[in-house]
């Protein structure tokens, strides 16, 4: 009998069959976090160690025939097109050496079987993806501005991260290839051929909201406490820190928030979950302990499969509306919960991959009733923190600028924002620019070890200056850098956070992970940039304003292949960390074969620099022009000497 839904593996789904993609779907639009996220996830499940690995399902194809189901069949891409665009994209530069090798010939992946419909120009990109004109193998590529610039974007986003991911990840490439066509797989959904798309779409966009993981997680976490106050104020607790993107302190009445938060609102006061438990039960309970007869049910409280909210009293439990949500945290609830976990437990193996959580909290839940408020305790106090202490962006200010601000309320009553460390002087840009240093090194949200560690340090400070802080995150992007990214042996996550505590312990640099190819994580770079800015700040008014902006491309400041044909004949000058920068991806393509007199032109005109190491080197572009192999060597030089100065 035809199986209607095959599960399919990578190989079999790119090599069989054909797929157009119709016009009314959008272009493609993969953006590094999401082709990252994909790639981890995929290294995730190769690199554990199974005599027989098991199977990765990456979710659904769905697809509508536009031929008869059989082999040689024409299937219309209803839904999935972005996800099997990239693993084409993929495929095309895994297998691009062995189909150079035979010439194009014998090999399994000797042509692309996906097209886009009145789509010409992309259809021709991700051709010539599959033939190598995007791949960085000595030749002059062919010019962008006949090809879809997206689609471009894609495959040298792949080409230079997944090197980079299988060496943080401690994975062959040669492995991850023979897993992801083996072991990656697919479920291709057929819809009949007179199925009428636009009811089909319709039904998809309006079925019912399933359960999140944390609100399936919430329900088993309220199934371990007492009936009535204590599942009630649990679950407040919960409903507060769920919403990232708003202070914590506006989630609860402003009547009680001096009880919880002082009358300043910057002080969280409970000294423990009793009296924090306590605190809420009388505020929002505001009857006996005894009396269960109107306390809502378990039923309740947890949003039900159809998103309904039934009767949780989430009007009566938020405070007035003073402030609309004009924050945006970097990180959402689901991702936060594991780190509260993490600090709670005192336990560096919790996984932050919110794919795991409901395994990660079986721990917490198994311990039972007074663990389980203790959580709650902790999950408020790590929230307060979070919200006091912790960077996010906000909308009213410079898009460029990172938010680091207190929730204050005035002697007027009025609620205000504050810098965290305005009382500290210089220290508040310092610790602003640590945490986007990171947070713009590692944006995938379950990797965020940076946070984890941040939060613990927060967490188990009874009292700290602002000096204090920023030793800590200096001393962690310190033990980040030496004693994991450029480690001759590296530590583990959970060794730096949790039993160095943040702090850098004595090192050996192995250089030949300074060498293009070789750099584990752009973090290198952007802790050599704050290196620089603190070396350059009082000098130069460029440096001193320097903010962190998500830049993940590595670029050769005198180019590989220069516009004007006369590449470096020494190698190892040419891929060197003294001729290496790191900025956005699209100045990289834009500019990536002029000369760096060129490059200086376009970018010393700008009114702010993207990288302090890119802007010291700009600033010598006529002599870069003239001897760019001695150029080269000296800023190499500079480099390992300003990075042995800081080394533990």
């Amino acid at each position: 009998m035809h199986n209607e839904f095959p599960d399919l593996s990578i190989k079999k789904l790119l090599s069989d069959n054909f797929y157009t993609v119709p016009r009314y779907q959008r272009n493609y639009a993969w953006t590094e976090e999401q082709i990252k996220q994909l790639i981890d996830d995929i290294l995730d499940n190769c690199k554990k160690e199974d005599e027989d690995p098991k199977p990765y399902y990456l979710g659904t194809l769905v697809v509508s025939p536009r031929q008869s189901p059989m082999d040689g069949a024409i299937y219309e891409v209803i839904d999935g097109q972005q996800r099997l665009t990239t693993l084409t994209l993929l495929a095309s530069y895994l297998t691009y050496a062995e189909r150079t090798h035979q010439s194009g010939n014998g090999h399994w992946f000797s042509g692309i079987n996906l097209g886009f419909m009145s789509r010409k120009r992309s259809s021709e990109t991700l051709n010539a993806a599959h033939n190598g004109d995007f791949h960085d193998n000595g030749n002059k590529p062919k010019p962008r501005a006949s090809f879809t610039e997206e689609i471009v974007d894609g495959y040298e986003i792949i080409q230079r991260l997944l090197p980079q991911r299988c060496l943080e990840k401690n994975v062959d490439k040669n492995d991850f290839k023979i897993y992801f066509f083996r072991h990656v797989r697919i479920c291709r959904v057929t819809v009949p051929d007179d199925t009428e798309l636009n009811h089909y779409f319709e039904i998809m966009n309006n079925r019912g909201e399933q359960l999140e993981k944390h609100e399936v997680l919430k329900a088993r976490l309220l199934e371990k406490l007492a009936p009535g106050a204590d599942q009630y104020v649990f679950n407040k607790i919960w409903e507060a820190c769920s919403s990232m993107d708003r202070y914590v302190q506006y989630e609860f009445h402003k009547q009680i928030r001096p009880d919880l938060f002082s009358t300043t609102w910057d002080n969280f006061l409970p000294e423990d979950s009793d009296e924090l438990f306590q605190l809420l039960e009388k505020q929002y309970m505001g009857q006996s302990n005894d009396d269960e007869n109107s306390k809502p049910s378990l039923k309740q409280l947890v949003k039900d499969p159809t998103g309904n909210k039934g009767t949780n009293l989430e009007n009566e439990n938020k405070g007035d509306e003073e402030e609309p949500e004009r924050f945006s945290s970097i990180i959402n609830f689901q991702n936060f919960l594991p780190h509260t976990l993490s600090i709670f437990l005192e336990d560096g193996s919790v996984a932050l991959d919110d794919k795991q959580l409901l395994d990660s909290f079986q721990r917490l839940i198994d311990k039972g009733a007074e663990s389980i408020k203790a959580f709650g305790y902790a999950l408020l106090n790590c929230r307060f923190l979070f919200d006091q202490y912790i960077i996010k962006r906000d909308a009213t200010e410079d898009e460029r600028e990172w938010s680091l601000k207190k929730l204050h309320q005035t002697e007027q009553g009025n609620p205000s924002y504050k810098n965290s460390f305005s009382e500290d002087g210089g220290f508040q840009k310092e610790i602003s620019l640590l945490q986007s240093m990171f947070h713009v090194s590692i944006p995938s949200r379950p990797y965020k070890y940076w946070l984890q560690g941040t939060l613990r340090y927060l967490y188990t400070q009874e009292n700290f200056t602002a000096s204090d802080f920023k030793e800590y995150l200096e001393g962690q992007a310190k033990s980040f850098v030496y004693n994991r990214f450029l480690a001759s042996k590296p530590l583990d996550y959970d060794e730096l956070i949790f039993i160095n505590q943040g702090r850098p312990v004595e090192s050996h640099l192995n250089l030949k992970k300074t060498r293009y190819g070789s750099i584990e994580n752009i973090l290198v770079f952007n802790f050599i940039d704050y290196l620089l800015w603190k070396e350059k700040k009082e000098e130069d008014a460029k440096v001193r304003d320097f903010i962190y902006s998500f830049r993940s491309s590595v670029e050769h400041y005198y180019p590989q292949n220069p516009i004007d044909g006369n590449s470096l004949a020494d190698e190892e000058v040419l891929h060197s960390i003294g001729n290496l920068c790191l900025i956005s991806h699209s100045k990289n393509s834009m500019l990536r074969h002029h000369l760096p007199k060129a490059k200086a032109e376009y970018y010393l005109k700008q009114k702010h620099i993207d990288s302090v190491l890119q802007h010291e080197m700009l600033l010598m572009a006529d002599e870069w022009s003239t001897n760019p192999e001695d150029s080269i060597k000296r800023q190499e030089l500079r480099i390992i000497v300003l990075l042995e100065n800081q080394r533990p």
